[in-house]
């Protein structure tokens, strides 16, 4: 399976087959985040880059609040990324904190978000503990979902259900591999 490893901002995805050869396309960097990576809520939601280079991730703090679902959007440097030589987008995740995460991950056609023009899927992360969550087009929850159209994919969303207590977590990579038409 070809994997590509990926910093979180993806610009640069627009032709993800110039970068089939599994280089990185980008450095998590502060300028980029300005541009792509928003929070849900400002207030609740912090986001730093940590380490540097090859190395560098993303620090991701959920304090406890009014946001339901506390995380972060990855917006296409354009209208959409096309990632129609792909089956799927996953994310690696280290838990932070100091209580267990249900971590999600969303990716997204254009269009109104009720109307549910998206897949995802979460999986649960101990404290101290790493997890991947991979997202196969056209599944919700390891279920037929959405026909989420690859060449249209207008952002990546990262997010943890809202508790009582802060919880955080450290982006680590965020890929895109597989072949189209696969399934979960």
């Amino acid at each position: 399976m070809r994997t590509l490893l990926i910093a979180l901002a993806l610009s640069g995805l627009a032709n993800v087959s110039a970068a089939e050869n599994g280089q990185r396309l980008l450095q998590f960097d502060k300028q980029t985040m300005a541009k792509q990576v928003k929070t849900s809520n400002d207030a609740q939601v912090g986001v730093a880059v940590v380490g540097q280079g090859a190395k560098s991730a993303l620090h991701v703090t959920c304090k406890a609040g009014a946001t339901g679902f506390p995380g972060i959007a990855v917006t296409a440097p354009g209208v959409a990324w096309d990632l129609s030589t792909v089956g799927h987008v996953e994310v690696r995740v280290a838990n932070t904190g100091t209580s267990a995460i249900d971590l999600a991950l969303r990716v997204d056609n254009p269009g109104d978000w009720k109307q549910s023009p998206w897949n995802a899927e979460h999986v649960g992360i101990a404290p101290g503990a790493a997890g991947t969550v991979r997202v196969c087009f056209g599944y919700n929850f390891g279920q037929p979902g959405y026909a989420l159209d690859a060449k249209r994919v207008s952002q990546v969303l990262v997010f943890v259900t809202g508790k009582a207590e802060e919880q955080s977590f450290r982006i680590e990579s965020l890929a895109v591999g597989g072949k189209p038409g696969e399934k979960p």
